[in-house]
C-alpha cells in the first residue's frame, strides 16, 4: 500500500491494507508483537443482547460480560393448589479499581521499543496514515480512562425485580458488591420459588452508581420477559420441590414474590 489512493481499494485489496495496518499498528504503537485478535474478526451484535445483558469494556479495551438475566415459569399442581414455578439465573459483577500501569520505558516495563525500521519505511502519505491511526488510538484510550467505570472502582447496589402491572423487589434490602466481587444464581444454584402470581418479567434493577456498558452509557436496568414452559418443557413436582428447597436453604433475606 504504498500509494495513498490504495485506501480506496476493493475486495482483498482492502483487506490486505487492513491487515498490513494492524501488524504496523502492534508492532510500532504498541510496542509487542502482531497477534491474530479473532475475536475482533468475529460477528456479534452486543446491542440485540442489550435488553437482558451488560457487555462492558474494560480497560484494555475488551468486551466482557458483566450482567445477564434470564427466567421461566411452569404452572406446577401444588399441595397448596395451581401455582407458578419461577425459575431466574442472574449473574452481576462489580469490575475491579482501574490499576495504575507502568509508563513507557519505565522500571519494570517489558514493553519493546517501537521499531525503528517499520517508520524508515513509511511514505509522506503512510507516514500521515499512520499519524491518524495513532490519533485514533489515543482518542480511544483516553475516553477508556475518563469514562469507564472501572477507573473509580464504586460499590455497585443492585434488586431483583418481579413484574406484572405492580412490582416485588427479590430482597428484602440492596445487595452491594464490592469492587472485583460478583454473585451468580445460576444453575442448580439459580433462584427458584413458587407463587400464585403470573409475573411477565423479571430485572435487575441498579441504585447509586450505575453500571456502564461497552458504549460508555450507565445502565440503570437490565430486564428478561418470562417464558412461559408449562406446554413445552414439563418439570416434574419432585425436581421443582428441589429446586425451591435449594434457593431457601442457600438465600437469606428473600421476599416471598
Amino acid at each position: 500500500w504504498s500509494k495513498f489512493s490504495s485506501l480506496f481499494c476493493k475486495g482483498s485489496c482492502f483487506g490486505d491494507w487492513s491487515q498490513t495496518v494492524d501488524e504496523i499498528f502492534h508492532d510500532a504503537y504498541l510496542g509487542v508483537d502482531y497477534w491474530s485478535e479473532a475475536i475482533c474478526k468475529g460477528v456479534s451484535d452486543i446491542e440485540s443482547h442489550s435488553e437482558n445483558a451488560i457487555f462492558s469494556m474494560n480497560q484494555d479495551g475488551f468486551i466482557y460480560q458483566s450482567a445477564t438475566i434470564a427466567a421461566t415459569k411452569q404452572m406446577m399442581d401444588t399441595p397448596n393448589g395451581d401455582q407458578w414455578l419461577i425459575h431466574v439465573s442472574f449473574f452481576v459483577r462489580n469490575p475491579e479499581a482501574a490499576s495504575s500501569s507502568p509508563k513507557r520505558g519505565s522500571s519494570g516495563s517489558k514493553s519493546k521499543s517501537r521499531n525503528p525500521s517499520t517508520q524508515e519505511q513509511l511514505s509522506r502519505e503512510e507516514q500521515a496514515v499512520w499519524n491518524d491511526i495513532k490519533g485514533v488510538a489515543r482518542k480511544i484510550r483516553n475516553a477508556q480512562t475518563s469514562s469507564s467505570r472501572t477507573s473509580t472502582g464504586e460499590d455497585l447496589e443492585f434488586n431483583v425485580v418481579f413484574k406484572n402491572g405492580n412490582t416485588v423487589e427479590l430482597f428484602e434490602e440492596m445487595q452491594t458488591l464490592d469492587p472485583g466481587d460478583e454473585v451468580a444464581f445460576t444453575l442448580d444454584d439459580a433462584f427458584a420459588a413458587y407463587s400464585p402470581t403470573d409475573y411477565t418479567s423479571v430485572c435487575i434493577v441498579f441504585s447509586g452508581d450505575k453500571p456502564r456498558d461497552a458504549f460508555y452509557e450507565d445502565v440503570s436496568e437490565i430486564c428478561a420477559t418470562i417464558v412461559d414452559l408449562t406446554s413445552t418443557n414439563p418439570t416434574t413436582i419432585e425436581i421443582a420441590d428441589r429446586r425451591v428447597e435449594n434457593t431457601r436453604s442457600r438465600s437469606g433475606g428473600i421476599r416471598p414474590i
